[in-house]
């Protein structure tokens, strides 16, 4: 009878202890290889922890979609998911996972609030870093001078081809030069005709900007102010006396150019004053024959107007 009893308590021991040793622990049921189990019954959860939160890109524009880069971590190794609170300007503009950017504009600033969840409780939120909206200048294609091939006097001006990104308003500053030197007071498209001479050499430098920023500066092709030659309009005197031969020369330049005179071909004697184009020659001894003079004026740009003609002596 002892013996009985004895066996039936041991058993009874063997039992509960089986038992109490997966209930009173909270493991009723033992865990599966590679599986994460939640906190266990009975024990407290524990909220999950943003460690880091970042906007993509760092340089939006207004065709850009804002997207937010998380760290984070949960004690209990619950899968964690996230509400978010987009601020334009500190304002709450949305609350969707991603923030597009076509309806704002460019020197705004942009946030976002992420609040991390757990499925069972929140954790604390963070915020990130704020981006600015960027700004795309605008970009010069192309600047022609027109017309390609003025004239002295005639008025020129630069027509420019440029693009904005963002669909702004373009505005151009100009600055001329000629010859290689800067062009005061002149900075707009057009170039005062009064500036404008023969044989110049033209270009304009371009920069485009808008309300917000400016673009790169763009320079044209250079052009040259086409040059027109001088014209000798007076004629020579026919006759030779025994003593002086003298010839006004009168001409004009088209471009009103300074000219100068000069004595091409002629007989031993005779000279040309530079400056007046008066031609002389003291005739002594008086030759016989015919005599052939050539005569110019330049301008000093390559513009050139030539006169020739006869002297026949008397017999």
């Amino acid at each position: 009878m002892k013996l009985r009893i004895g066996i039936i308590m041991a058993f009874s021991l063997l039992v509960f202890g089986i038992f109490s040793d997966g209930f009173f622990s909270g493991e009723q049921f033992p865990k599966e290889e590679g599986v994460a189990l939640s906190a266990p019954e009975g024990r407290r959860n524990r909220p999950p922890n943003l460690k880091r939160v970042s906007i993509i890109p760092k340089n939006p524009d207004i065709h850009s979609v804002l997207a937010v880069q998380t760290e984070v971590e949960d004690p209990d190794l619950d899968a964690v998911t996230f509400r978010y609170r987009w601020t334009l300007n500190r304002k709450l503009v949305s609350e969707e996972a991603t923030l597009s950017l076509n309806q704002f504009k460019q020197g705004n600033s942009v946030s976002v609030e992420v609040i991390p969840y757990d499925g069972k409780i929140e954790g604390a939120s963070k915020q990130a870093d704020h981006v600015l909206i960027q700004n795309n200048p605008p970009i010069i294609s192309g600047i022609i001078i027109e017309p390609e091939t003025p004239h002295a006097g005639e008025r020129i001006q630069a027509k420019v081809n440029s693009s904005d990104a963002d669909g702004d308003m373009v505005f151009y500053s100009y600055r001329w030069t000629i010859n290689g030197q800067d062009v005061e007071g002149n900075d707009n498209k057009e170039l005062r005709p009064g500036l404008v001479r023969s044989a110049d050499r033209i270009t304009v430098v371009v920069t485009p900007g808008d309300s917000f920023s400016e673009g790169a500066p763009k320079a044209s092709k250079i052009i040259t102010v086409k040059n027109n030659p001088p014209k000798i309009l007076s004629r020579p005197p026919s006759g030779l006396n025994e003593e002086w031969f003298e010839y006004q020369m009168v001409s004009e330049d088209p471009d009103q150019d300074t000219v100068s005179y000069f004595l091409q071909a002629g007989p031993s004697g005779m000279s040309i004053d530079s400056e007046t184009g008066r031609l002389s020659w003291k005739v002594a001894p008086l030759p016989e024959g015919r005599m052939e003079i050539a005569v110019g004026v330049k301008d000093g740009k390559g513009g050139l107007g030539e006169q020739r003609f006869t002297i026949q002596t008397k017999q």
